[in-house]
């Protein structure tokens, strides 16, 4: 005989039992507690009994509500290998685990308007904690509900639920005080007589203290089915109304979780600024302030303020690709890149930019950027996480002026791994940083010296045409000087012929020199300027222009030179 369960868990139930699995066993591995909770359908009971050595808690029957004890052996539980996982774990208990004291897990089927919404927290938690887990899934404010259908009228949001003695299910009303026709109905996956019989059928979250408790009350809509694997008839131990549709049986119970407030990024969008922004908006409903301070822009602009800067400005780029069909996201996000060490990392190191790959639409966006940003290669490394081992984070460098992708990390790792590769990635970039940084220095000083040298080569060039001009502007100022001379000269020599011209002319008109023994003639003598001393006689009665024209004919005229007679000192040239 075999025990395969039927009993199908509500949608995001599956992200509480590995949480609340890994709080009970203390194992980190998340690969390794899905293994575990995946060798026992998903049954939190037997997983955790299989988990924890016997000296810490040993295990104890399984009790079937309304039916026969079921002694837990070999036959009914799935036996793990000889190297057990939780040898493997690392696991470190400082303190037994008793199974009386862990919380009983309780369910809540809430109807509003046309649907049901199915939720399951422990007794632990408070009346206010069910308005907060609607609050997220139907956007309705706290302070706008009002739950009914409880079994006291005095139920306040501070009682604590294991003080209102509640069965392990509880059907509640949900009124909306402010809203006259509430948020939209959401059309279910399943028809409506399969997600009526999901909701109102939840996995058993307890120890086998719990499972007593179950096993007194009179609930029949948590029972198992007990298959015989040699006649494969099958005992029905559960009411008629609890039977699953076999559509919704499956080889692997693995299925996508569905995000509680919708997708955090809209599948048609037109400004991609405001997907981003909505999108923190909801990453920020879902897992609270402390988280990655996200890039606001697109994926272009990301590249240029992380990436396309001096080497020693840059920034690796992070890229977190979320998925909320994969049910790691939100134990990712939750307990690992919204923890505090993380966060401060990131900020400090890195550029984050996000995107919503649960839509189809959405991920053929994000492969096209990847093409156009980080190249064919990375594109299609990309393309093969899709959709099987998101989430993601793609830490995008920098080298050899291009963009790669340098690091993936997947979902599926614990805080220390993730920290671990987030230090190894950013050792990395820095490695490969420093090395951009010599390069971009020793390019920028053969760029200084190339620099220099043009300018001096250009120095140059300016001296030399300016000397080349200075030397063409003395060769035309000689030649303006020599056609100046060439052309004084000439008027010289034309003067100084006029003036010969004119002396002989001068030397025709003047009489003729008397003779010496004569009467009445004047012997004039004349001291020249060029020092000679030349003698004329002259007639008395002749005027005094022969005498001019006698200095005239020897090359003193008298509009250039004087004549001074010596007794009496008086200039004879002016009468």
């Amino acid at each position: 005989m075999r025990i395969r369960y039927k009993a199908t868990m509500a949608e995001g139930s599956r992200d509480d039992i590995l949480s609340i699995f890994q709080e009970i066993t203390r194992i980190e591995n998340f690969n390794l507690c899905i293994e575990i909770l995946e060798q026992h359908d998903w049954n939190l009971q037997e997983a955790v009994q299989n988990a924890i050595p016997p000296e810490v808690c040993s295990p104890s029957a399984d009790i079937l509500p309304g039916g026969p004890t079921t002694q837990n052996s070999n036959e009914a539980s799935p036996s793990l290998p000889s190297s057990s996982p939780f040898e493997n774990a690392s696991l470190a208990l400082d303190y037994p685990v008793e199974t009386k004291h862990l919380p009983r897990m309780l369910t809540f089927n809430v109807e509003y308007e046309s649907r049901t919404i199915s939720l399951s927290l422990p007794d632990t938690d408070t009346v206010g904690s069910i308005k907060d887990e609607l609050s997220r899934r139907l956007s309705i404010p706290v302070s706008d509900q009002e739950l009914k259908g409880w079994s006291s009228s005095k139920v306040d949001d501070k009682k604590p639920l294991k003080d209102l003695h509640l069965s392990t299910e509880t059907k509640l009303k949900l009124h909306n005080t402010k809203s006259k026709f509430g948020p939209p109905v959401v059309k279910p996956k399943y028809s409506n007589a399969a997600a009526e019989s999901s909701s109102s059928t939840s996995l058993k979250c307890s120890t086998s203290a719990d499972a007593k408790l179950a096993g007194n009350s009179n609930s029949q809509k948590d029972k198992m089915e007990i298959a015989d694997e040699d006649d494969d008839d099958l005992v029905d131990d559960y009411d008629d109304d609890d039977m699953i549709p076999d559509s919704m049986i499956e080889d692997d119970i693995w299925t996508p979780s569905k995000p509680k407030c919708g997708p955090l990024m809209p599948e048609d969008f037109t400004d991609e600024c405001e997907a981003q922004q909505q999108f923190t908006r909801g990453f920020i409903d879902r897992f609270g302030e402390c988280h990655p301070a996200f890039y606001i822009g697109t994926l272009d602009d990301a590249v240029k303020d992380s990436l396309m800067l001096r080497a020693k400005e840059r920034k690796p780029l992070a890229v977190y690709l979320h998925d909320d069909n994969n049910i790691v996201t939100n134990v990712f996000c939750s307990k690992m890149l919204c923890s505090e060490e993380i966060v401060n990392y990131l900020t400090e190191n890195f550029f984050v930019w996000a995107w919503d790959m649960t839509n189809d639409k959405n991920k053929a966006r994000l492969l096209t950027m990847a093409t156009r940003h980080f190249g064919m290669i990375a594109s299609s490394q990309i393309k093969s996480y899709i959709p099987n081992k998101l989430p993601l984070l793609l830490i995008i460098s920098r080298a050899r002026s291009t963009n790669e992708v340098s690091t993936v990390i997947q979902g599926c790792i614990n805080l220390d791994e993730l920290m671990s590769s987030l230090i190894t990635a950013f050792e990395l970039f820095q490695d490969q940083q420093r090395q951009d940084v010599m390069e971009e220095e020793e390019r920028e000083r053969r760029e200084l010296i190339k620099r220099e040298q043009d300018e001096a080569y250009e120095a140059s060039l300016v001296a030399d045409r300016l000397k080349e001009e200075r030397l063409q502007q003395e060769i035309e100022f000689e030649k303006i000087a020599q056609q100046k001379r060439e052309e004084e000269e000439l008027a010289r020599l034309e003067s100084e012929r006029n003036k010969a011209q004119m002396r002989e002319n001068i030397a025709k008109e003047l009489p003729a020199e008397p003779a010496e023994n004569i009467k009445g003639v004047v012997q004039i003598r004349l001291h020249l300027p060029s020092g000679n001393i030349v003698t004329r006689r002259f007639y008395g009665q002749e005027p005094l222009r022969y005498l001019f024209q006698f200095l005239t004919s020897k090359g003193y005229p008298t509009d250039e030179f004087k004549v001074l007679s010596r007794y009496p000192q008086q200039d004879v040239s002016i009468y």
